[in-house]
């Protein structure tokens, strides 16, 4: 049976985008890295990364181990497995063969990792496996360090970004709060970032929200990494978007109703520009 994500959600994040076989074999120093090795547990098992002969900081590579450390740690997932294994996607890692990649087990069928849970660059690049020194390591491809190094830079441009970001999350399942702030108008105008959209237009949405979000039974945002945010014009593949301004995708949860089902979905929830997180107003499609 398909959840039915309740309409209310999917307004939300128009207005707001805005926002088995398991082979164990022990950890050993990255013969690539003759600096600190930094891991990640995964499936009971501790895995060094490798960057391969790519040049990277230890700095860089221990905020890449601790957010894919925080990726798979808040999923919830208890269905990852090692499965040894040849993968057609990436075969091949600075001169070791890949042989063994991270999959989901589900009803006894292995696929790659769950859509609604995790970035897709980690869904793309992340979780395949080279012997290194008689030891797995995870491959950190190219495409995931270039996304990681951009997103460091981000919130090296603005440190109070990612605190922020907790506090907006809170502030968006309050709705005594939210109502508080939707009822003023001059902190409604500048709670609301537009995009292509009137300023009235906004303004309604984010009010709609929150008469919507004081009937929910149940709401939960997960707290989003490093990779769920990413600049607007990305997000909306536009060249001519604001610079400077990005968007950030959440994972959530919740029910309409006691007896309802439960449902789960990624979701745009904010947009951070003028140094502060907005409710991004966007055209409906």
């Amino acid at each position: 049976m398909t959840t039915r994500i309740p309409t209310y959600i999917y307004a939300f994040s128009a207005i707001l985008l805005l926002w088995v076989s398991g082979t164990r074999l022990s950890a050993q120093p990255d013969a690539d890295d003759t600096r600190t090795t930094h891991s990640v547990r995964i499936a009971e098992q501790d895995f060094p990364l490798t960057f391969g002969n790519q040049s990277v900081t230890d700095d860089v590579k221990r905020s890449i181990a601790e957010d894919l450390q925080f990726i798979f740690s808040s999923s919830g997932s208890t269905s990852i497995v090692l499965r040894a294994r040849r993968p057609r996607r990436v075969n091949e890692w600075h001169g070791h063969p890949v042989t063994h990649s991270l999959c989901e087990l589900t009803s006894g069928e292995f696929t790659r990792f769950n859509s609604t849970t995790f970035p897709s660059v980690i869904r793309d690049t992340f979780g395949y496996a080279v012997t290194i020194s008689n030891a797995l390591h995870l491959i950190v491809h190219e495409n995931l360090l270039a996304t990681y190094s951009a997103r460091l830079k981000v919130v090296d441009k603005h440190p109070t970004m990612l605190g922020d970001l907790k506090k907006y999350l809170t502030l968006l399942q309050d709705p005594t709060e939210l109502g508080k702030v939707a009822g003023d108008q001059q902190q409604a105008e500048e709670m609301v970032y537009c995009y292509r959209v009137s300023l009235d237009t906004g303004l309604s949405l984010f009010r709609a929200y929150v008469r919507d979000l004081s009937s929910a039974y149940s709401l939960t945002f997960k707290q989003p990494s490093l990779l769920d945010i990413d600049p607007l014009g990305q997000g909306f593949k536009d060249e001519d978007a604001p610079e400077d301004v990005y968007i950030v995708t959440v994972v959530v949860s919740g029910q309409e109703s006691p007896d309802s089902e439960k449902f789960s979905e990624r979701l745009p929830l904010g947009a951070y520009a003028t140094g502060k997180w907005h409710i991004f107003a966007w055209p409906m499609p």
